[in-house]
């Protein structure tokens, strides 16, 4: 008896669940208060003519700015939008204006009184891209881009329409899918990585032995001789970045957590989101020598994720009393602290 109540209760709750979505979804759509762009080609013609405004509100400003672009869009009213209405998606008003409205594309910035997307913020770079002094905005970057592609790079996007709308720096709205970049048959990932809008010159200039100390001629050969390797030096900026390096280390045979290093230089390689461009690779050091264990000082610029943390990766040849070499790959994980070391 107790469990036929207990299935009958369970039904009811289940039916009174079904009754309360059923509901909120009916008054949701009553309310026009869908989560989905606006299909409708002309929902849009409103919103264009808001941009248009905005267009034109942002020529008054630089005029009154020495050319300056705005911080962000708020900075427009009252003096040069006077309803701030206009900075709101005719479309996101309709679903019950930004009380109601949720974001659904990851910004560059955020502004509390605008939907639309502002490309130019005056709002700092995250880490993930730029980790170098002085720090860099989304603005900096932008004009960056601006220089390179000319006067098509959106300054403002409308991603509540499906094309989004793109009101360019010269002044033009066009359409587009998320990627922009696609009309003009470039690729996102181009704009968005900051080794193509900030390369740095360091790594092209071509280091070779005679730009590093001299080894201690009394190193041990277990310290593995890298100068003919190294190609980047300890006042180098690290990975590209302005501003950050290693010129603080200590130079010579220097021990760190018990074990020896002869430290005069820097082999950096190649990252998705980096300046400066290194190899991806470095092969052929050799080793010449049994050994156990291979103790080396991996880092990263910024802790990756712990499914990612696979940054530093060794593949060993052996030869001795085999026909033929074999390989043996040892990944290390990057944590960010320590000495890592394997047993190869």
């Amino acid at each position: 008896m107790n469990g036929v109540r207990y299935l009958a209760a369970r039904a009811l709750l289940t039916l009174a669940a079904w009754l309360l979505l059923t509901e909120c979804r009916s008054l949701a759509q009553e309310s026009g208060l869908s989560a989905a762009p606006s299909i409708d080609p002309a929902e849009k013609v409103p919103c264009k003519r808001q941009l248009n405004r905005i267009t034109g509100a942002i020529r008054e400003y630089r005029k009154d700015h020495e050319g300056r672009l705005p911080d962000r869009l708020a900075d427009l009213t009252p003096d040069y939008i006077h309803d701030p209405r206009v900075l709101v998606c005719p479309y996101v008003r309709s679903r019950g204006g930004l009380r109601t409205w949720k974001r659904q594309t990851a910004e560059l910035s955020v502004d509390a009184y605008s939907s639309y997307h502002y490309e130019f913020a005056q709002d700092p770079v995250d880490a993930y891209r730029w980790r170098g002094l002085p720090k860099k905005t989304w603005q900096e970057a932008k004009a960056r881009l601006e220089n390179m592609w000319g006067d098509v790079v959106p300054i403002v996007r409308c991603h509540d329409h499906d094309p989004r709308l793109n009101l360019a720096v010269g002044g033009p709205i066009y359409e587009s899918g998320r990627n922009w970049e696609e009309n003009f048959g470039k690729r996102a990932e181009f704009s968005m990585t900051f080794a193509n809008l900030f390369p740095s010159p360091e790594a092209t200039e071509g280091l070779g032995p005679k730009d590093f100390p001299p080894r201690d001629p009394c190193a041990p050969p277990q310290l593995l001789d890298l100068t003919a390797y190294y190609n980047a030096a300890l006042t180098n900026s690290w990975q590209g970045f302005g501003g950050n390096d290693l010129a603080s280390l200590p130079t010579g045979i220097r021990k760190f957590d018990g074990v020896q290093f002869d430290v005069r230089g820097v082999i950096q390689l190649r990252g998705t989101q980096l300046p400066a461009m290194y190899p991806w690779r470095v092969d052929d050091i050799p080793v010449r020598q049994k050994c156990a264990r291979i103790f080396s000082t991996p880092r990263v610029g910024f802790i990756l994720p712990a499914p990612l943390r696979r940054a530093t990766r060794y593949i060993t040849r052996t030869a001795r009393f085999r026909r033929f070499p074999s390989f043996t790959a040892c990944t290390l994980p990057t944590g960010g602290r320590g000495l890592s070391n394997r047993t190869l």
